[in-house]
């Protein structure tokens, strides 16, 4: 968990945070609570078994961990058959997207998704639109206004952003709002295609010329492409700080090599595995 506080995003440091916490409340009551009801119990503790789990060999052994034992005594078998399995299953991770999709991230079966795409079709809008934010002494001067005339204008003979190019500022004239339309789902190759255009070759080319004055993109667009650039430029960080600090705990512990280099292997196999799941159901 501690690992997530390197991905740079608050919503994972959230879930670190909180799932530290239900840890340490787990183990704190592990410590305490626990013993004293077992305790209290004694002998009752056996009471409320289930018929089918709870049944024990002679020698009382669990039957069910039993049968798990014996299948383990064909190591190269197990080995092939479970890895086998984890590896079937993590093969759709290699295909995960991450985005922030909104309303397009819904089944398109639910009746709230089959109306949404009605009311789309009946009443089209001009896209998913990016917002550039300017910020100058006065957004109303002459060269400000020219600037984003002209980006305007350059937006729109690039057949990847439409109208309607509407803007709003605020009482005071220091800070205006432009919404250019991209076309594309919003978070699709298309739109992420359009913003780099509107990032890179327009706004250099028309506000981000004027001196004193700070310009910036977001909206559904910007936020995904920016989530998913930070995600994957802090994965290798966050991997190798996990991984390496499992196998240095083990390493302590155990005083093996080959003990922290196998729980590396079945940790990795079985993220993949959940990964893989997720893709294959979801996305």
């Amino acid at each position: 968990m501690a690992g997530m506080f390197l991905t740079g995003n608050k919503v994972f440091t959230s879930i670190a945070v909180g799932t530290m916490l239900v840890v340490a409340i787990s183990v704190a009551g592990s410590l305490t609570v626990l013993p004293a009801v077992l305790s209290k119990l004694g002998g009752r503790v056996e009471k409320g078994r289930l018929p089918l789990l709870g049944r024990r060999r002679r020698n009382g052994e669990s039957r069910l961990l039993g049968r798990v034992i014996d299948g383990l005594r064909r190591p190269v078998v197990s080995i092939v058959l479970a890895g086998g399995v984890l590896l079937a299953l993590a093969l759709p991770a290699f295909g995960l997207h991450t985005n922030d999709a909104g309303e397009t991230g819904l089944p398109r079966q639910l009746p709230i998704a089959e109306a949404y795409a009605r009311i789309q079709h009946a009443f089209p809008g001009g896209g998913q639109p990016a917002y550039v934010v300017v910020k100058a002494r006065d957004v109303n001067a002459p060269p400000v206004r020219q600037a984003v005339a002209e980006l305007r204008r350059r937006a729109l003979a690039t057949g990847e952003m439409k109208n309607p190019i509407e803007g709003r500022s605020n009482a005071a004239g220091t800070v205006t709002v432009v919404a250019v339309p991209l076309v594309g789902s919003g978070t699709d190759a298309r739109s992420e295609h359009a913003l780099a255009t509107l990032r890179k070759r327009l706004l250099p080319a028309t506000i981000g010329r004027l001196p004193g004055v700070e310009v910036g993109v977001t909206g559904l667009t910007a936020s995904s492409k920016d989530f998913n650039d930070l995600l994957e430029s802090r994965l290798p960080i966050v991997f190798a700080f996990v991984l390496g600090l499992a196998f240095l705990l083990l390493l302590a512990a155990f005083r093996s090599i080959v003990v922290p280099l196998k729980a590396i292997v079945h940790n990795l196999l079985s993220v993949g595995a959940a990964y893989g799941l997720l893709v294959a159901v979801f996305q």
